[in-house]
């Protein structure tokens, strides 16, 4: 796989995705580069960013990151994964359509 590059503005298309991958637990989510400092939150999603169109932030200090994994804007991380990985996703193919495909969330 070649590793190319999503760069912000996010497309909301790409920002579900990156939403998705982020909560999914099957890889590693980007993290906030201060989450050992205060106030960063206790929980699991310690540090953990969220995306929208303008790139990645952290929830709880300024950082901000402008890029992510191209596989992780468009859908294709998911399509890595066994089918086993993918409880309570729901990844439909749109490619019938054209473009990427799009990541939705069936429940949580």
């Amino acid at each position: 796989m070649t590793d190319d590059h999503a760069i912000a503005p996010f497309s909301p298309s790409q920002v579900e995705s990156i939403n998705l991958y982020q909560r999914s637990g099957a890889f590693h989510p980007f993290t906030c580069a201060n989450r050992g400092d205060s106030p960063h939150r206790t929980t699991t999603d310690k540090g953990v960013l969220v995306a929208d169109e303008t790139g990645l932030f952290c929830p709880d200090c300024d950082y901000e990151q402008t890029w992510v994994h191209g596989w992780m804007a468009d859908g294709r991380w998911a399509k890595m994964l066994p089918d086993a990985a993918l409880r309570g996703l729901e990844i439909p193919d749109h490619s019938a359509v054209g473009g990427p495909p799009k990541i939705t969330e069936e429940s949580q």
